[in-house]
């Protein structure tokens, strides 16, 4: 992630990727933008997951930020087809509008799955902030009967009583089979007065050779509430972990699970704080 700002304004980049040598993997490339000519800001997210293994499926995200004046809007879609009869599609859509100062948010997520072996998930977030408030919470839950497949649970929490901003989001895949992989994603965003502190940690280790370790960290310091710079360091380390653990369960059933959040906390003087299972 590189952010310069000549003055007021911000540009940010930040490029992501996963090559996996795998052939039942896919490769992921996050790209994020954010420019900020005077005190507007516009960011743009798109993330691919191009596969070309039959088991498993494409995903593309997309995020925009918008602010004219003090007002937010932003816009997540998120598409998961899948041509596979063995996976299933996801639609993410995030809107946030502050006409004033007030923050409202909605966040639904539908995993609609005609397969017996998957599952459905329904991810609501509400954020409204009467004065200048904020106070969120996220709980997901994903259970799934299948003994091929685990368990998702992301909550968020955010509340400032004044100015301040406290956000937690602590996303867990804890999953007893041998085939599938956990994944820890934590963002912790504090700020005593304007100040924000972002840090997003997000582990998938998987002891199966056909998975891989990603871990993204992203931190976002503003030490001032005017004229503010956004440092970010974003950490990807992809790592194969190979064992002999291979039999026809995993040749029928493998597939890819990640699960993917992006949350923006907008400040009064239009920062815009940005953050993706997965």
């Amino acid at each position: 992630m590189q952010t310069s700002s000549p003055s007021n304004h911000h540009h940010a980049n930040i490029i992501t990727k996963q090559p996996s040598p795998c052939k039942h993997h896919h490769q992921a490339t996050i790209t994020m933008q954010t420019s900020s000519p005077s005190n507007h800001h516009h960011a743009n997210i798109i993330t691919k997951q191009p596969s070309p293994c039959k088991h498993h499926h494409q995903a593309t995200i997309t995020m925009q930020t918008s602010s004219p004046s003090n007002h937010h809007h932003a816009n997540i879609i998120t598409k998961q087809p899948s041509p596979c009869k063995h996976h299933h599609q996801a639609t993410i859509t995030m809107q946030t509008s502050s006409p004033s100062n007030h923050h409202h948010a909605n966040i639904i997520t539908k995993q609609p799955s005609p397969c017996k072996h998957h599952h459905q998930a329904t991810i609501t977030m509400q954020t409204s902030s009467p004065s200048n408030h904020h106070h969120a919470n996220i709980i997901t839950k994903q259970p799934s009967p299948c003994k091929h497949h685990h368990q998702a649970t992301i909550t968020m929490q955010t509340s400032s009583p004044s100015n301040h901003h406290h956000a937690n989001i602590i996303t867990k895949q804890p999953s007893p089979c041998k085939h599938h992989h956990q994944a820890t994603i934590t963002m912790q965003t504090s700020s005593p007065s304007n100040h924000h502190h972002a840090n997003i940690i997000t582990k998938q280790p998987s002891p199966c050779k056909h998975h891989h370790q990603a871990t993204i960290t992203m931190q976002t310091s503003s030490p001032s509430s005017e004229n503010t710079t956004m440092v970010g360091e974003t950490r990807l380390r992809d790592h194969e972990n190979y064992n002999d653990q291979n039999d026809q369960d995993n040749q029928e059933y493998t597939r890819f699970s990640r699960s993917k959040m992006r949350s923006m906390n907008p400040a009064l003087r239009g920062m815009a704080q940005l953050i993706l299972r997965a």
